[in-house]
């Protein structure tokens, strides 16, 4: 019972966030926004390195072939929120904007090491920003005030499957096979600057998702020596239309701030078209080496040492738009993303030794690097971000339960070497709780009457 309302409280809590406008970056302006690629709290402590980690205690959505490494009777629930302090700055001027957001929702399960199932709740893209002008027009002077909100999310199903399993060798294969919805809005709103007087004009522009969407996973494991373990993975996100409905409004307005006062001129609602996504693939390796150590006359220390990294591009060229019959293509670049990152655990088998063991001993050390360049450019040049990480993870050992809570740290920096063009630094927190029940309450246990 009180799983059930841990669940059904955190699913709400999940609903209810990602409903809301959970970014102020202009880079959102782009396409149908910007995409998340889903910053959970252990991943984002590694450099973003998010689709070779596999193991009981976390929940990989970001590749959907590793649902099955989870302890069998044990799922995981689990749920992330991000936040994002970020200062922007152009020429001479700057600002400080905060956000904060639900990263994601999930809960998987293994079946007797064969295969995985795994539902969640995640944000797919984010638009938000708030860009103001003016321009000098004859006489007068126009403002310009450009708004954007809104953003999409995905409800996912996974579903992995062993192929494989033969003298240390593992391989899997899954896909994630999910519902897109939500709308990205782009508001547009001009008018005279006069004393106490914003009478104008007012465009907006809306588009709504409603679509299937789905990506495939590989995994696989080799056991190089009973202390050494290589694993190699691969996500691929193929190229796939979407639907989506395009509405704009054009609007004559006493005061472009507020609606009461606007007066429809122009109006075309639900245009039925699509949008082909860009495709993107993703390669990544984890290498962990095990060391055991008399650590006192009581018990033996088993410490573990992980390297992971990750490569991805995405190929923005086959990314358009199309409605009423007309295409349109954009002169977006390709994109690669370079991610690595270090985790040391140094006593993995906290909870037979739990009372051997102190909280510093228990916990998982992580940090990393990424760089990654963004489709877009900025006065001609190219944009780009960096960014390195570090992290903590501290299992709960109460009752031999799987459950853990997470930290990942982010600071970095968005932009190109335009002093003039658009740049930002940030500082990005990721909060994860990882749910499991106890070894002594497992599920999908076999009762036996003595």
């Amino acid at each position: 019972m009180r799983t059930k309302i841990i669940l059904s409280f955190l699913l709400f809590s999940s609903l209810n966030a990602l409903a809301q406008n959970v970014t102020h970056s202009p880079f959102s302006s782009f396409g149908f926004g910007e995409r998340t690629y889903g910053n959970d709290a252990v991943t984002s402590a590694l450099g973003k390195a998010n689709i070779a980690l596999a193991d009981s205690m976390f929940l990989n959505f970001h590749n959907p072939a590793t649902y099955h490494l989870l302890a069998e009777g044990q799922p995981l629930f689990s749920l992330s929120a991000a936040s994002r302090l970020s200062t922007y700055s152009q020429n001479n001027s700057s600002v400080f904007r905060a956000t904060g957001m639900i990263d994601h929702f999930a809960f998987g399960f293994s079946i007797k090491k064969l295969f995985g199932l795994t539902i969640g709740l995640k944000p797919y893209s984010n638009r938000g920003y708030d860009i103001t002008s003016s321009v000098k027009v004859g006489s007068d002077s126009v403002r310009y005030n450009y708004e954007g909100v809104g953003g999409t999310n995905e409800a996912f199903l996974g579903l992995t499957s062993t192929l494989l399993k033969w003298k240390g060798a593992h391989l899997s294969v899954g896909a994630n096979l999910g519902y897109l919805f939500g709308t990205a809005t782009n508001i547009r709103k001009s008018s005279i600057i006069q004393s106490n007087a914003f009478n104008g004009g007012v465009d907006e522009k809306a588009m709504r998702f409603k679509s299937i969407h789905y990506e495939l996973g590989a995994y696989y494991k080799q056991n190089i020596t009973p202390l050494q373990t290589l694993s190699l993975s691969a996500v691929l996100e193929p190229s796939q239309q979407i639907n989506a409905f395009q509405s704009e409004t054009l609007y004559d307005a006493g005061n472009v701030n507020n609606q009461l006062t606007y007066s429809m001129l122009y109006d075309t609602s639900n245009v039925q078209g699509n949008i082909t996504l860009a495709p993107t693939y993703s390669l990544g390796f984890a290498y962990s080496f095990r060391t055991s150590a008399q650590n006192n006359s009581k018990y033996t220390r088993n410490s573990e040492w992980m390297l992971t990294g990750s490569y991805s591009s995405t190929d923005w060229s086959k990314y358009r738009t199309a409605f009423n019959s007309v295409e349109i293509s954009y002169s977006y670049s390709a994109t690669s993303k370079i991610s690595i990152g270090f985790q040391y655990t140094p006593e993995t088998k906290f909870i037979e030794n739990s009372v051997n063991t102190n909280l510093f001993e228990r916990m998982r050390y992580r940090v990393g690097y990424y760089n990654f360049s963004l489709p877009y450019t900025d006065n001609g040049l190219s944009t780009s971000e960096f960014g390195t990480t570090f992290g903590l993870g501290l299992p709960i050992v109460a009752q031999q339960a799987l459950s853990s809570i997470n930290l990942g740290v982010t600071y970095g920096k968005r932009g190109n070497a335009d002093a003039t063009g658009l740049n930002e630094s940030f500082v990005g927190i990721n909060f994860g709780v990882i749910i499991s029940p106890s070894f002594y309450d497992r599920w999908f246990r076999k009762r036996k009457l003595d």
